[in-house]
């Protein structure tokens, strides 16, 4: 008995089964059209359709980067019957044997998915072979759309597109072969967002494979959605200056709006023109620019590391005077060297009267001055721990944003060196070492390695006085939280009127601004390559900072020599909108030099 209702249940679960399979296949064959469209291949075509990228505009809403069309030909192996080779060569301008190679990969891609079989056809070139696209079953255009530059400038804030690797097709399902992803700058930060979605149309081809009409009215459509626009914070026309004032000179710019921590310039130099990396010589065009001994491609405001130099000095005194280990009136009678020992000094570089305080100390950039300040900080007697006090130093230089990736909306960023304890303690094996042993880094020598963007950063805080917002290249709705460095606020008083002092009185006094009281610090970084580096740190106006701004020009010498006049040539030109006749001496000046060295021609 009990075998028969069991039997009894499986048969009804089998005929419960069988109704709902044949009321399905009812449903999908009688009633749902489409899936019976979608069967009939032959006749149907369904078709990618890529969005358009997001746009770039900078902070005034001046178009930067936007999108023109472009043409790929994609070919269905399976559809493919004999044609005319030789009229197809003529019409895309490729060779018989290239186009065999290229049926031959998308053969062994899929014989039934469609791929691109030509990249980028311009749209005059499309127009010349359209008529003629009936001759040639199993081909199609499909449309998408590459980067167009309305000012080609910040190539390396832009970045550039290149084309999806494996790696990327099998992470992200969004991307298919041939399509293009954001490789550097912006566009590989803020790909999600620039990329939009893609969308799909089905359409029927007659026996020429032309196309005859959109499949079911377009009722399985779905739209493409274009990507979001950006608002980057540059400005155009100060961007193009500084790279004009870069011809012929190797180094970087970064100019930030105290106020917002928005980055007004990113100078990379040598650069190149954005255009060379869109269109169907892109991969001739990338091989050229790699073999450059230049590197133009490189952004070396976030890659490129130097020792800060002079710059840096304002920072040793601040640590001092929150660290109590000095007063604002820290005295030191300059004897022409910091003697270290056993016959060892560190030199100033300049005969001058006694420092009578900080801002002195500062305005004459004395070496000894901050030799004594730094030993001062770190055989701190109330302290006597070199190694806690040590630990202490190096976090308030972190705080600058020094030995940090200053994440500002750019990939790539490299964080420097900053030497800790236990790289001393690794140097120095077995041997006691104190402030004298690692004296160098008072003057921004030695073992610290920054970047251009960290030194901006650095002046930026500067100018705020120790309460900042975050640097960063594209606009947000809201304004980004303040961050608060751990230095009181009246000791930045003290280091920002020595800035003062260099700008009146000191080695950045050829390069002030008429009407504007201006703040700086010159620094000349060694280079054991070649001539020193021209270092300037600058911010303007002293008391109601609009713009902070640092240079480095590479083999250019003393700081007061190009970055500090650069620095404040683009000040003057962002504050006033012209240049005085003083500054226009200065500019030409700078506009003429040129620091590469010229290869001599055989």
């Amino acid at each position: 008995m009990k075998s028969n209702v069991r039997i009894t249940v499986v048969l009804s679960v089998f005929l419960l089964g069988a109704i709902v399979l044949l009321v399905r296949l009812y449903a999908v064959q009688v009633i749902d059209q489409s899936y019976k469209g979608l069967a009939e291949s032959n006749i149907m075509r369904k078709i990618p359709t890529h969005p358009a990228r997001g746009l770039m505009y900078d902070r005034q809403g001046n178009l930067l980067v936007d999108n023109q069309p472009i043409y790929d030909i994609m070919v269905v192996p399976k559809d493919v019957a004999p044609f005319d080779t030789l009229k197809f060569c003529e019409l895309f301008k490729i060779s018989r044997t290239s186009l065999e190679e290229r049926l031959k990969t998308a053969r062994y891609y899929s014989r039934y998915k469609p791929s691109i079989l030509i990249k980028q056809i311009s749209p005059l070139v499309y127009a010349n072979a359209q008529g003629y696209m009936y001759q040639f079953p199993g081909f199609f255009a499909q449309v998408r759309t590459i980067r167009h530059y309305h000012a080609k400038v910040a190539p390396h804030i832009y970045g550039y597109l290149g084309e999806v690797d494996d790696a990327m097709l099998d992470k992200d399902e969004y991307y298919a072969l041939g399509d293009y992803i954001g490789v550097s700058g912006v566009e590989k930060t803020y790909e999600d967002l620039l990329r939009g979605d893609k969308g799909v149309r089905y359409v029927t081809v007659d026996k020429y494979n032309r196309e005859t009409a959109r499949y079911n009215d377009g009722e399985l459509d779905k739209p493409a959605k274009q990507g979001v626009d950006l608002q980057l914070t540059i400005d155009r026309d100060l961007q193009a200056y500084g790279e004009q004032l870069m011809q012929n000179k190797i180094g970087s710019i970064v100019a930030i709006e105290p106020e917002s921590g928005e980055i007004l310039a990113m100078v990379s130099s040598p650069s190149y023109d954005p255009e060379l990396l869109t269109g169907r010589q892109r991969s001739f065009n990338v091989a050229r620019l790699n073999a450059d001994t230049l590197k133009p491609q490189l952004n070396r405001c976030i890659t490129a590391i130097y020792p800060p130099g002079s710059t840096f000095k304002p920072l040793v005194a601040l640590i001092g005077l929150q660290e109590g280990a000095i007063r604002p009136n820290h005295y030191y009678a300059c004897r022409g060297a910091f003697w270290i020992g056993a016959g060892t000094s560190v030199k100033c570089s300049h005969g001058h009267a006694p420092c009578r305080n900080v801002q002195t100390g500062i305005e004459q950039s004395c070496n000894p001055y901050f030799c004594d300040v730094f030993k001062r900080t770190i055989e701190n007697p109330v302290h006597n721990d070199i190694d806690a006090v040590f630990d202490r130093w190096v976090n308030y230089v972190y705080e600058f944003g020094f030995g940090q990736s200053v994440e500002m909306g750019l990939p790539g960023l490299i964080k420097g060196t900053i030497p800790t304890v236990d790289y001393f303690d690794t140097i120095y094996k077995g041997w006691r070492w104190k402030a004298n042993t690692i004296i160098s880094l008072s003057i921004g020598q030695g073992e610290i390695a920054v970047t251009p963007l960290q030194i901006a950063n650095y002046v930026h805080i500067l100018a705020n006085r120790g309460e900042y917002r975050p640097a960063h290249i594209v606009r947000t709705k809201d304004p980004l939280d303040k961050i608060k460095v751990s230095i009181d606020r009246e000791h930045f008083d003290v280091v920002v009127d020595g800035m003062e002092q260099v700008m009146t009185k000191g080695t950045g006094k050829w390069s002030q601004i008429e009407g504007i009281s201006t703040c700086g610090k010159t620094g000349t970084a060694e280079n054991p390559h070649g001539d020193d580096h021209s270092i300037f740190i600058f911010f303007a106006p002293k008391d109601d900072p609009k713009i902070a701004i640092a240079a480095i020009v590479e083999n250019a010498g003393y700081g007061s020599t190009f970055a500090a006049p650069m620095c404040a040539l683009m000040t003057e030109k962002y504050l006033t909108g012209k240049l005085s006749k003083k500054a226009q001496w200065r500019e030409k000046k700078i506009l003429e030099a040129n620091l590469i060295e010229k290869p001599v021609e055989e």
